[in-house]
């Protein structure tokens, strides 16, 4: 009852963070207090706990600096006119017939792009809620489809923090990671576009400004010159070039486009780079385009560090070792797969991130995947395939309440953002009955 009563403080602490509109790293550092007080009760000493405690946080130091790449890049990408150049291109694919559909692919190719879900909401998203809200049209499901795209990338995209985190605390290859993903990506993702589909055909937009494209992106240059930091990262990507030098290239190139192609001040360049891009003077219509920089990316690599800080608390005062026995129940009876939902669920919903989600899940899910001579690679894919997605379908968890604010919606959407939870439901299902099957063969009946 005591690990319990622990988990309900920090969760309340956290949901009150949130309402009150402070950093939830408040919260956060609170729970670390708490674990220390009930460890040091325990007979374990503060220094050792410390220790843990760094030791987990450093585990995060590759998510940290790619964090502060994607802030480069991300406004580095909007002032070369790289993203421009993909928010005009999408929203000029759109069809009324097939808004919705069309929506989500928008989303989810940018989403590959640029790796980041926030990052994709607050750009293209806010452009096409905006059509839709314009339009008449029922926002929930926009925002749906929108956020269903935004973690499609998030989940696979070798930019993604999320995908990397997954990696990095599993200690596997990035390049390898997303190799056995894609295994688990195709069927769910046929099934998720025939449902856009469906949903689009019944349900048309009725009225779209074909305008509304050239307006958003009047104040840039958007000649293919501008996609070339996207293509230049593509490229090195195919080549497996590490994912730190492939962004930073990218990096490198944007800063050259924005100077000698978008024709900005070197000093603007520089000051976009860590503050974002927000020109003085921009309209309406611009500010979807706008955000990014190393100061951005601050506050979001703080709670990560401060989530897996977590992971080596939890396990020096071994608060989650009577889940044990349930989890061990679940997997002999459903498998595996079975078990990591469950615990994807628990560890989403009282973590309120989704990196907090990925962190306690891997350290839930550890010990019964080692017992079953599961690799380390199955578990990441596990977890990319639950936490990962899961955590956007949590109405309290940051990883759906900050995209949902953002295209001022409320939890309506989460019924239509179908990426975040038919792709678990798909393999769910199947792995149950591949687990039954196998234990029918064994037991011989």
């Amino acid at each position: 009852m005591i690990p319990f009563s622990l988990f309900s403080v920090i969760f309340f602490s956290i949901l009150l963070c949130v309402f009150l509109k402070f950093p939830i790293v408040y919260a956060l550092i609170f729970g670390l207090v708490i674990f220390y007080i009930y460890g040091v009760k325990k007979g374990i000493s503060l220094i050792s706990l410390l220790k843990v405690t760094l030791h987990g946080a450093l585990k995060s130091r590759l998510v940290l600096e790619i964090f502060i790449l994607i802030g480069m890049i991300t406004s580095l990408w909007i002032c070369s006119g790289s993203v421009p150049f993909l928010v005009y291109h999408s929203l000029n694919i759109i069809r009324p017939e097939l808004f919705i559909f069309l929506a989500f692919v928008s989303s989810a190719f940018i989403s590959l792009l640029l790796g980041t879900s926030f990052g994709v909401v607050s750009t293209i998203g806010v452009v096409i809620i905006t059509i839709a809200r314009l339009s008449g049209f029922d926002t929930s499901i926009t925002a749906g489809a929108i956020i269903s795209g935004a973690y499609f990338g998030d989940r696979i995209s070798p930019m993604s923090s999320s995908a990397n985190l997954v990696a990095a605390i599993n200690e596997i290859n990035i390049y390898s990671h997303i190799k056995n993903m894609l295994k688990t990506t195709f069927i769910p993702l046929g099934m998720v576009l025939t449902m856009y589909l469906v949903l689009s055909l019944a349900m048309p937009l009725q009225i779209y400004d074909r305008n509304a494209a050239g307006e958003i992106v009047r104040d840039f240059k958007i000649g293919w010159v501008s996609i070339l930091p996207v293509l230049t990262l593509f490229v090195l990507i195919v080549l497996k070039v590490k994912i730190k030098k492939a962004m930073l290239f990218s990096a490198v190139c944007a800063f050259l486009v924005a100077v000698f192609y978008q024709n900005r001040g070197l000093a603007d360049v520089l000051k976009y780079t860590v503050i974002g891009y927000y020109p003085d003077g921009v309209e309406f219509q611009n500010q979807a385009i706008s955000g990014g920089g190393i100061v951005s990316m601050l506050y979001p690599a703080v709670v990560v560090a401060v989530s897996s800080a977590y992971a080596g608390v939890i396990g020096k005062i071994k608060i989650l070792d009577g889940m044990e026995t349930l989890i061990g129940k679940i997997s002999s009876k459903f498998g595996t797969f079975a078990s990591m939902s469950m615990i994807s669920v628990f560890s989403c919903a009282t973590g309120c991130t989704q990196t907090l989600g990925i962190i306690l899940g891997e350290q839930l899910a550890f010990d019964t995947y080692r017992k079953n001579n599961i690799s380390k690679e199955v578990l990441a894919l596990d977890i990319s395939n639950t936490s990962v997605l899961l955590a956007a379908v949590i109405p309290w968890n940051m990883a759906g309440m900050v995209p949902a604010l953002t295209l001022s919606v409320g939890i309506g959407y989460i019924p239509f953002s179908f990426y975040c939870f038919v792709p678990t439901f798909y393999i769910l299902i199947t792995s149950i009955i591949k687990h039954r099957r196998m234990s029918v063969m064994k037991n011989g009946f």
